[in-house]
């Protein structure tokens, strides 16, 4: 009876809105009827337009006016439906400041569950949930304050092509498209963890991947393609807000079964983009508002923003937001222009002219492109490449965007090389366990900088000891070795062939050692 007169109560406050959105209301359940799926896929799939995998329900809830809660009781839920749906996800919008919880999202029978999250989880207010399969999910929210959180579904993508339920088989994308984990990535297992599937704004799909810097601070810089965010007017950060990265989303074997998507994070804040009428280049450099887990053991990529032309070229990618796949053109792409509707700053394209193995497809916009030695050198656009006719595709060159504009907000240069070094270099991926200092460190002073191909520093050491130097690129590995005596006057001279790039020094004579980096030019 209370359920009956509180139902009539709700409806008749939201009416405006409700009525042509929601089907039916029990107390802690609220179905909504489908939306119109107007999607083409195939035209939606490429050409500097996202992927689009969803249609969006805007139903503006509060979870505290439709949930479910008993006297006293700690928790809300909230439980939507869409029939038909293959997944739902949902866009979040925390509206009081001064209240803490825990929020889980899940199926309605708890099979699949995310979180705890918390009011650290929302950027600038926001919270993109993870994708539940099937056409129910629940907002689950535990109060640890003395107060409910005021959180209200925004709006909520309903999947119509079913990017979750794949019946245990990776299988979405076109035939002719290569497993990360088959023998032909076999060398690109450390590099693959730097790529990520993203959901933006709750529908569409587009690959990513976290790049490094020159401070090798582990920043979580994503790289992306500015295009994945729409066409809006100022709507980027709020995109970036509302952006999910699944990391390590890779069938397990060659041709395997569907791949885990448990590890999630979703908010990011803008850090370079340009698109005005001063110019248009399709990137985007991200930064993920919160912490990445150990767990996720997530690679920082190199990259390469020279300009230098590649002897060939790789692209690590999620088409149609499928398990990680991988693709191989042998041949060195060329500098182009992009032949098709966008208006990008002109000659600012890698071209790949024909895929030897693999190819993209919609949900690849935004991939890294590869160069011999594994750095990024460009982020995918557009092109006319698939399984059917597997010709060109436009790359975004990184050179092109390190600092063709000098505001800041506008090139990577900016953001990567943040000491102002002279190098566009940062040989492939971050070291995770350079070789410190044994003993007492002596700090180095290296010159000239940047080198060419010698190196001199001062050394404090004792005279007439072996002194053991080892030079290590970006990657860790080392690629020069040296052993003499210390002179009298402490000057040692350093003699090497290096191609451009960042390097790390490490010295000992075995009482003292010393560490430091430096640039070749």
């Amino acid at each position: 009876m209370i359920k009956a007169l509180i139902l009539p109560a709700i409806l008749f406050l939201f009416s405006g809105m409700l009525y042509s959105q929601i089907k039916s209301v029990e107390i802690g359940r609220v179905e909504f009827f489908p939306p119109k799926i107007s999607s083409n896929i195939e035209r939606d799939s490429k050409n500097a337009t996202p992927f689009k995998f969803a249609e969006l329900i805007e139903p503006k809830i509060l979870i505290e006016e439709f949930g479910y809660f008993e006297r006293d009781s700690e928790v809300q839920n909230l439980t939507c439906k869409a029939e038909g749906a293959k997944s739902l996800n949902a866009l979040l919008k925390l509206e009081s400041t001064d209240t803490e919880f825990e929020m889980y999202i899940s199926d309605e029978e708890n099979k699949v569950q995310f979180g705890p999250f918390s009011a650290e989880d929302f950027t600038s207010g926001n919270f993109a949930t993870p994708l539940v399969p099937g056409e129910t999910f629940r907002v689950s929210v535990y109060k640890l304050s003395a107060n409910f959180p005021q959180i209200r579904i925004v709006q909520m993508g309903y999947d119509f092509i079913g990017i979750v339920s794949k019946d245990g088989q990776f299988g979405l994308s076109g035939e002719c498209n290569v497993d990360i984990n088959c023998e032909q990535g076999a060398d690109w297992q450390t590099l693959k963890r730097s790529v990520v599937r993203l959901i933006v704004n709750n529908r569409y799909l587009c690959t990513g991947s976290f790049i490094n810097n020159l401070r090798n601070d582990k920043r979580p810089y994503l790289l992306t393609a500015r295009h994945c965010f729409g066409e809006e007017p100022g709507q980027d950060s709020l995109m970036a807000a509302r952006t999910t990265a699944y990391f390590n989303y890779e069938s397990p074997t060659c041709n395997g079964q569907d791949g885990p998507v448990s590890q999630v994070r979703t908010g990011f804040w803008v850090r370079a983009m340009k698109n005005d009428a001063v110019g248009k280049v399709d990137f985007a450099l991200l930064e993920l508002k919160t912490t990445l887990p150990s767990i996720f053991n997530t690679q920082f990529a190199g990259w390469d923003a020279s300009g230098r032309i590649p002897a060939n070229s790789v692209t690590i990618h999620h088409p149609r937001g499928d398990v990680k796949k991988i693709s191989f053109d042998n041949q060195p792409p060329t500098r182009s222009s992009y032949p098709f509707a966008g208006g990008y700053d002109a000659g600012s394209f890698w071209k790949i002219g024909n895929w030897d193995l693999g190819t993209t497809e919609g949900g690849s916009s935004g991939s890294p492109l590869y160069d011999h030695n594994q750095n990024v050198i460009g982020v995918l656009t557009g092109g006319e490449a698939s399984c059917e006719y597997n010709l060109s595709d436009y790359y975004t060159q990184l050179a092109y965007a390190w600092d063709t504009y000098p505001d800041s907000s506008q090139q990577l240069k900016y953001w990567l090389n943040p000491d102002n070094l002279p190098t566009r270099v940062c040989n492939i991926p971050h070291i995770s366990d350079y070789p410190q200092a044994r003993n007492k460190v002596n700090t180095l002073e290296v010159y000239p900088v940047p080198a060419v191909n010698q190196l001199s520093f001062n050394w404090n050491g004792l005279i007439n000891k072996q002194l053991h130097t080892e030079i290590f690129d970006c990657a860790g590995r080392l690629v020069a070795s040296f052993q003499q005596k210390t002179p009298p006057d402490g000057n040692i001279i350093l003699t090497f062939t290096l191609s451009e790039g960042l390097y790390f020094l490490r010295t000992s004579d075995g009482d003292i050692s010393g560490s430091t980096k430096f640039v070749v030019h």
